[in-house]
């Protein structure tokens, strides 16, 4: 059966989300008081920042949004329900005064094999009370995004006036498909004597497009497991005064080394110290700022040799007082080791800003049902070493939702055609681009999932992860 990896970010999350809750519990505050009536709140608040959701397994796949890492929204299944993915800035400025406005960005990424024609509607309620209804009218605006080819992603800004506090809430649907999308309170900055609304600021970790949200970035990005490494964060000032640096704490593993026999580790609480810090540095309003932290170690799991194919790294903010013990700005970072050092061939994403699917490009674009096709594959050295493509395999797939693959990585299987390159050798942290001709085109016309798997075989050790990114996208048969 073909392995699909719609959003990798969103399942490693799910995991830290199901993982920090069970962390969470096992250190609450004794019940009656302030503390634990906090926690509580948190635990069921629909967009806390800090991803503390009490849900099902299936709910949190679909709360992943109320981590300030991942998506807003996720379709475990993108033949079936809503086709999209879904990703929303940070709402600037968080504190609107009446009748001023806000604004954000939204991403939808269309993960089906079917073209979604334009029309798909963004509707905004500048102040929403109680739940939606998919085709519910009285939204305060409401946008329609462009037609997307399948793994094509949109984006649209939004600008919405503020009539007063309230909750802003959005909703996106396309006929009988629909995705709500997390609401928030918006309230209003503190005036002075005369009202006129006084500036602050405000940070947050910044919320961009799809194809930075896969993973943190590190370097290296992909290194062994037990080996140091160091990663950049980007935050973002969304108040209307410069901020001040402060501090950034990081935690580069989720679990200890001991795993599972102990429980996880997780930094909700303030007594938890960070392994590593950086500083923040000072942000003007509506600008971002990014901070790099040395000095952390890749997980180690149970073998010794590398965790799992999603570790998890965590970020906050430092900032923790009165009665609550916890932090409210934890930020999660999914990341993969490897078992040795060298060459990691990964997929690069797609030229157009944004995109969550990768570069590989059919030529020609339109390839003929029947016939053969050559693959562009742009690839990165992600690893620790330089290395060879090698040998390349190819699936083809009617299938959507992501890469489309069998078998396990050194040893794939069902492949629709595999490739023996001589060359390039690709550097550390440089790009190639690897033509791979003659691929077999399916002889139904339609849409396909392609996805390669660059050194399939492993000459290099450190290809081989638990459970690999590869990269993929359309190909159109005519």
């Amino acid at each position: 059966m073909a392995k699909r990896l719609p959003h990798p970010a969103a399942l490693a999350i799910a995991l830290a989300l199901a993982l920090a809750a069970t962390a969470a519990r096992a250190a609450d505050p004794p019940k009656g008081t302030a503390a634990a009536a906090v926690v509580e709140a948190l635990r069921t608040s629909a967009d806390n920042p800090s991803g503390l959701v009490a849900a099902t397994d299936a709910e949190l796949m679909r709360n992943v949004g109320t981590n300030d890492v991942g998506t807003n929204d996720f379709s475990p299944n993108a033949d079936e329900g809503a086709p999209f993915i879904v990703a929303v800035s940070n709402p600037i400025p968080s504190k609107v005064a009446p009748r001023k406005t806000q604004k954000w960005t939204i991403w939808v990424t269309n993960v089906s094999l079917k073209p979604i024609p334009a029309g798909t509607k963004v509707s905004v309620w500048a102040n929403k009370e109680g739940d939606l209804k998919c085709g519910e009218g009285g939204a305060t605006k409401v946008y329609k995004l462009k037609a997307m080819k399948p793994y094509q992603t949109v984006a649209r800004k939004i600008r919405i006036k503020i009539p007063g506090p309230g909750t802003v809430a959005t909703f996106l649907y396309k006929d009988s498909n629909f995705v709500p999308q997390p609401s928030w309170t918006v309230s209003a900055p503190d005036a002075d004597a005369k009202g006129k609304p006084l500036k602050y600021a405000e940070i947050k970790f910044w919320k961009g497009p799809p194809d930075t949200r896969m993973y943190a970035n590190l370097n290296p990005q992909n290194m062994p497991a037990g080996s140091t490494f160091s990663g950049d964060f980007i935050l973002e000032n969304v108040g209307t005064a410069p901020s001040e640096p402060v501090p950034l704490g990081v935690w580069p593993t989720l679990l200890p080394p001991d795993f599972p026999s102990s429980l996880p580790i997780v930094p909700v609480f303030c007594d938890v110290k960070p392994v590593a810090t950086g500083q923040v540095p000072k942000i003007a309003p509506r600008k971002t700022g990014t901070v790099t932290v040395g000095g952390l170690t890749a997980a180690i799991g149970e073998t010794k040799e590398y965790l799992t194919a999603n570790s998890t790294m965590f970020a906050a903010l430092d900032i923790c007082g009165g009665i609550i013990p916890f932090r409210t700005t934890l930020n999660a970072y999914p990341y993969r080791t490897t078992p040795v050092k060298g060459s990691y061939l990964a997929g690069v994403h797609g030229k157009a800003k944004g995109q969550e699917a990768f570069t590989v490009l059919s030529a020609p674009a339109k390839a003929k049902a029947g016939s053969t096709t050559s693959l562009k594959v742009t690839l990165k050295n992600t690893g620790t070493g330089d290395g060879a493509p090698s040998t390349v395999a190819i699936w083809i797939s009617p299938k959507g939702g992501g890469a489309q693959f069998t078998g396990e990585p050194c040893n794939y299987t069902d492949t629709t055609f595999t490739a023996t390159l001589a060359s390039p050798t690709v550097s550390v942290g440089s790009t190639s681009v690897v033509t791979i001709p003659d691929v077999p085109v399916p002889s139904a016309p339609g849409w396909y999932t392609v996805t390669v798997a660059a050194d399939s075989t492993c000459v290099s050790g450190a290809q081989k992860v638990v459970e690999p990114q590869l990269p993929f996208n359309a190909l159109q048969v005519v």
